[in-house]
């Protein structure tokens, strides 16, 4: 689904402001940088033989605010054979959280998704290290085919419309000299 230019700036700008706020570097661990947001990250394994209640309300993840903890789980199924696609949906869930777009409607979903493939591999450092495969950036960044694939799309795009870096990608590809 297309979002609107405004929705990826929010997403993009998002991800500078925890760029700066936990001083991200980059390949970023996305289990500490959901502790230190304060998220509690769980696997469904944890459940134990409630797991397939969770894999059947969601496959992959989901997040839940509990008012009586006064805190934002990440259930995450753990079961799923790569790393990189659960790195991607703690990501994602990240996402939900600090945009707040938990409608789980299409376009929460899409915003989420861009969110996540922009936070674990940002374009603009894509174009800064100069990695020109989809290869080079899963190796550098340690995401998965979808995303390096998804990136180097958006590098294409970006450097096709030849625009000048806005503020907060500056502020992302100096945060990593």
């Amino acid at each position: 689904m297309r979002l609107s230019d405004e929705q990826y700036e929010r997403a993009k700008q998002t991800v500078a402001d925890i760029i700066y706020d936990y001083d991200l570097k980059y390949p970023i661990n996305i289990f500490d940088l959901a502790e230190e947001m304060g998220f509690a990250v769980v696997p469904y394994s944890f459940y134990g033989d409630n797991r397939e209640m969770l894999v059947n309300y969601s496959k992959d993840g989901f997040n839940q605010f509990l008012k009586s903890e006064c805190t934002h789980f990440i259930y995450y199924n753990d079961a799923e054979e790569y790393d990189t696609r659960i790195n991607f949906t703690i990501a994602h869930e990240i996402g939900h959280i600090v945009l707040n777009c938990n409608d789980n409607s299409d376009e929460s979903n899409s915003l989420a998704d861009f969110f996540a493939a922009y936070l674990l591999a940002p374009a603009v450092l894509i174009i800064d290290k100069n990695l020109s495969s989809s290869e080079e950036i899963r190796k550098y960044f340690g995401v998965g085919y979808k995303v390096s694939k998804n990136s180097l799309n958006r590098v294409v795009k970006r450097l096709t419309c030849n625009r000048p870096y806005t503020e907060y990608e500056k502020f992302i590809i100096q945060s990593q000299k």
